[in-house]
């Protein structure tokens, strides 16, 4: 995939906001692997616009953790240890079942819709074996979720823990190992309890079917994915 397929064209006149969101976008969506150099020209070309808010927003992810500035002054996308991959899981259970939970006592007709939506656009994606659009429903699902919860404090840790997350959801399928029927025929049914649990505005059901989602996920990740030593 190249990288002008990954990135969104933006116009020139974008400041460095619009170029950061578009790269978070992208993270988070998994289009971006693990270990790959991020570039301010490639980035730049790629989204129509001139180095320099690029180069702010690439500065400024660096800054999040969510991209990472190596001695040669090279950026690149983080590559996490295996226990570095089981701490942000623990973390994902944790703050996102709540936001699950929190969501299901506050979100409102219009919310749900969208909710199954997205999760119908995902079952869509997945017969057609299309692992990048999967992905970004997957995203579109879950960030619907969270802000539903209505926590303006909350949602910014949960993005930060998929801009480090994303791009390992794609590196399986993209390598050609897996097609991503293999992992998420079954997992798509996690989501369903998930928006049982919203329709019937119960939080604590709600709750277990995130944490189930996110850990029995990660599980399958865990024993699939390439992960760099341990420091």
């Amino acid at each position: 995939m190249t990288l002008a397929a990954k990135l969104e064209p933006i116009e020139n006149r974008t400041l460095r906001e619009r170029a950061r969101q578009e790269l978070k976008t992208a993270l988070m969506a998994g289009r971006f692997m693990p270990g790959e150099i991020v570039t301010v020209r490639s980035v730049a070309e790629a989204l129509g616009t001139s180095p320099m808010p690029v180069r702010e927003a690439i500065h400024a992810l660096v800054a999040e953790h969510a991209l990472q500035m190596r001695p040669n002054r090279t950026v690149r996308v983080p590559v996490l240890s295996a226990s570095g991959f089981r701490q942000l899981e623990e973390m994902r259970v944790l703050i996102e079942s709540k936001a699950a939970g929190m969501a299901a006592t506050r979100l409102d007709d219009r919310s749900i819709a969208e909710i199954v939506q997205h999760n119908a656009n995902m079952l869509a994606s997945l017969k057609a074996g299309d692992a990048g659009t999967f992905l970004r429903y997957n995203q579109s699902f879950h960030f619907a979720v969270y802000r539903a919860a209505g926590n303006a404090f909350m949602l910014p840790i949960i993005e930060g823990f998929w801009l480090r997350v994303g791009p390992y959801l794609m590196s399986p399928f993209a390598s050609g190992r897996y097609d991503i029927r293999q992992h998420y025929r079954v997992g798509i049914s996690y989501h369903d309890g998930i928006i049982a649990a919203l329709k019937a505005r119960d939080g604590e059901a709600a709750e277990r079917a995130m944490a189930t989602d996110i850990s029995e996920s990660a599980g399958w990740y865990g024993e699939n994915l390439e992960f760099a030593p341990e420091a």
